[in-house]
């Protein structure tokens, strides 16, 4: 697992505790796309979309060439948008409703 963790890092992607499914199933599904995530701005779903693969805000400043507080109002907003408390919710709630998609 260390050897695929490390393989993946190099490739620039990111790994996950194989504990995260049993995460996920604890979430709810939205079945009407119109209730979650349908109110992000565009640079809200690359915000979260960098914070899925496991960005942390310096990276997602440098990467959209925005200020690191602009990276932690986008947050604000984000965990407003799909009512959760913190940035692994938030990938949870954007991965288990397509708003996100995390390559393997």
């Amino acid at each position: 697992m260390v050897v695929g963790a490390i393989q993946a890092a190099y490739k620039g992607g990111a790994t996950y505790s194989p504990g995260i499914n049993r995460v996920l199933a604890n979430y709810p599904t939205y079945t009407d796309r119109n209730l979650v995530g349908s109110d992000l701005t565009e640079r809200e779903l690359d915000v979260i979309q960098l914070l899925a693969t496991g960005s942390e805000n310096k990276e997602i400043s440098t990467d959209l060439a925005i200020s690191n507080s602009s990276v932690q109002l986008h947050m604000t907003s984000i965990f407003g948008k799909l009512n959760v408390k913190n940035r692994t919710e938030a990938v949870i709630v954007a991965v288990r409703n397509g708003i996100v998609v995390i390559d393997d």
